[in-house]
């Protein structure tokens, strides 16, 4: 317990004297987040740059504390691959099938080395080749989800330190050390950015930082998957409901630009931007940024507790905690349709 402790609070350290750095760097070299009225709430350029304090302080904590295994040195080499694709896309802007190239090849690494998602105990060629696929779509997915959600100060950044402080939670129950040091490290990266991205914030992640912590988190959500204390269908389900916020903004909003005419194609849906996500609608049905960025923080904190409870049940009960987050869903969803016919 006490080398979890450390972990985190390295991390925690490294990241509050990294991020000024950071700031400053990108005031000089005019790596900034300027205002677009189309995709973007802030009304004066912002510093960028706060994903090279999220990343160094992650990865110094987590090659200090943790034994690197096979699994941890994938996650770290994708988790670098992700962070370098975000500064280049910080500083000149990239296109949409570069990003998700690079994305695949992120995904390609954790698979030679053991890391992907698992749904049956023992499955055959045919169900292994859907595990892989999968595997792509789960990483790439919540990797991009989060960096949707990085569209109101704190708010990406919260939701990667409560997430990883669940798989932490979870890991340190079951004893897979590993995990529970990366995630330590996961979340004091990001909480020690939160203090300056807090709203008003001083410094934004960019993609830089929130696809480098969506990867981080999708790779642990998969290493937590593979749990030896319970059924893979168990381990699926517990990784469903700890990221369900992030999964049904993901398919709330795929669903709602093509349903509206907006994405015609897959091309679009990777390079559309728009104001119709969950952050979004809160703001729109009258709360303020900062209660909607609660609200969401509190989201996450309940979902994370359900899915601790599951690693502790069977799979009846644990298909039943997930059906009471679709039902939760279905009632969130009446809000969101509600919101979207207020928005222009």
């Amino acid at each position: 317990m006490n080398a979890y402790v450390y972990a985190f609070f390295a991390s925690l350290v490294l990241s509050l004297l990294l991020t000024p750095v950071a700031r400053n760097a990108a005031k000089k070299y005019r790596i900034l987040d300027h205002p677009d009225e189309a995709r973007k709430i802030h009304k004066k350029p912002v510093p960028l740059l706060g994903g090279l304090a999220i990343y160094s302080a992650f990865v110094i904590s987590a090659v200090f504390f943790c034994e690197i295994t096979p699994a941890a040195a994938a996650i770290i080499a994708g988790t670098t691959l992700l962070f370098i694709l975000g500064v280049a896309d910080d500083i000149k802007g990239l296109p949409a099938g570069i990003r998700l190239a690079v994305q695949m090849l992120a995904v390609v690494i954790l698979l030679l080395n053991g890391i992907s998602l698992h749904i049956w105990n023992d499955p055959g060629a045919f169900a292994r080749a859907i595990e892989i696929a999968l595997t792509f779509v789960w990483v790439m997915g919540i990797t991009n989800a989060l960096n949707f959600f990085d569209g109101m100060d704190g708010l990406a950044a919260g939701m990667s330190v409560l997430t990883g402080l669940c798989l932490l939670a979870f890991a340190a129950s079951v004893g897979q050390y590993t995990l529970a040091l990366m995630s330590a490290a996961l979340a004091g990266s990001a909480l020690g950015f939160l203090k300056y991205n807090f709203k008003p914030a001083k410094i934004y992640m960019g993609d830089a930082g929130s696809t480098t912590l969506g990867f981080a988190l999708a790779s642990l959500g998969l290493v937590a998957n593979k749990s030896p204390h319970f059924s893979h269908q168990v381990g699926f389900i517990f990784i469903i409901v700890t990221f369900c916020i992030l999964i049904y903004d993901m398919i709330y909003i795929t669903i709602g630009r093509i349903a509206s005419g907006d994405v015609k194609n897959f091309k679009q849906w990777l390079e559309y931007t728009g104001k119709d996500h969950l952050h979004h609608r809160l703001v729109t049905l009258g709360m303020s940024e900062k209660r909607a960025v609660l609200f969401i923080y509190f989201m996450v904190l309940c979902a994370g507790t359900g899915a601790f409870l599951i690693q502790r049940i069977y799979t009846f009960e644990a298909v039943l905690v997930l059906i009471q987050c679709v039902i939760a869903f279905v009632l969130l969803t009446i809000l969101m349709l509600a919101a979207r016919r207020e928005t222009p």
